[in-house]
């Protein structure tokens, strides 16, 4: 399923990517994401594989409504989820799904690898043990994007769907909400290749992420409570931080920054606050 806004042909590569899939038979759901602008004429006629169907949202809701509008629709029993913009390699669906088999898990998740626009390898998370992805999933997103899930279609709908009040933080959401939901199963190696754009987070999505974080909070303190654990934000609030100061924000980061601080209780975050008040970013003249 690939939810998409206002991109047209430029679906292509990751289209490509998709119908490359070994070994598995593919039902191709794009969900417009209510563009309005033409690009949907583009992709039906860039879309021409009888193995794909067009949906398209009667409103823009964001790339979770799109997400949970395909997943309705869907017919297969097991849904897929790819980004607009990211790939995977021709073994990745084959991969998630014999990993669900094997371990009789009803979801999966590949490793990811950043790559730049021109497909030049970046940085590589470290790849998540299935056992304590829950565990982890309460320090952050670890799974990175919602590009690397495979999982049961009913399981999605057990675990409450897409929630498209969130515009930021639905991945990191649903992720956790599956892994309270059911066991997961990990597939071998990086599968996901994930395309960071530079500047891809700007200022007002930023803002999301924070006005969405104590909606996702009050959730999730609960989730982490049934499993006698609590929820850790220090990685999300360092990532703001980091983010904020790279766009030059300097008392945004000095704030996230110490935020951190209080949940890790570590020195290093209160020194970087005090690093993003004093020192200008690079580039920034």
């Amino acid at each position: 399923m690939i939810p998409t806004f206002r991109r047209g042909a430029g679906v292509r590569p990751t289209l490509d990517a998709v119908l490359a899939q070994c070994d598995v038979d593919l039902e191709i759901l794009f969900v417009d994401d209510h563009s309005a602008d033409g690009s949907l004429d583009a992709l039906r006629a860039t879309a021409t594989d009888s193995r794909i169907r067009i949906l398209e949202l009667e409103c823009n809701g964001g790339p979770c409504a799109a997400r949970e509008h395909g997943t309705v629709e869907a017919r297969a029993p097991t849904v897929a989820y790819i980004d607009d913009d990211d790939l995977w390699t021709p073994t990745h669906l084959r991969s998630c799904l014999d990993a669900m088999a094997s371990s009789g898990a009803r979801w999966a998740y590949s490793g990811v690898q950043y790559v730049d626009p021109e497909m030049r390898p970046g940085y590589a998370p470290p790849l998540v043990d299935p056992a304590r992805v829950l565990e982890l999933l309460l320090t952050g997103n670890v799974l990175i994007t919602p590009s690397s899930l495979v999982a049961e279609r009913e399981l999605v709908a057990e675990a409450g769907g897409w929630d498209v009040r969130l515009r930021a933080l639905e991945d990191w959401d649903m992720m956790l909400r599956l892994a309270d939901s059911a066991p997961a199963a990990a597939a071998p190696g990086r599968t996901v290749l994930y395309v960071k754009r530079p500047g891809s987070v700007s200022q007002r999505s930023l803002g999301t992420f924070e006005a969405e974080f104590d909606t996702f909070r009050r959730r999730h303190d609960a989730t982490a409570a049934r499993h006698g654990a609590r929820l850790r934000t220090a990685l999300f609030y360092r990532w703001l931080a980091f983010e904020h100061r790279t766009a030059g924000h300097r008392r945004a980061a000095a704030v996230n920054f110490v935020k951190a601080a209080v949940d890790d209780r570590r020195l290093p975050n209160l020194l970087r606050a005090a690093q993003a008040l004093l020192i200008a970013p690079r580039g920034s003249g």
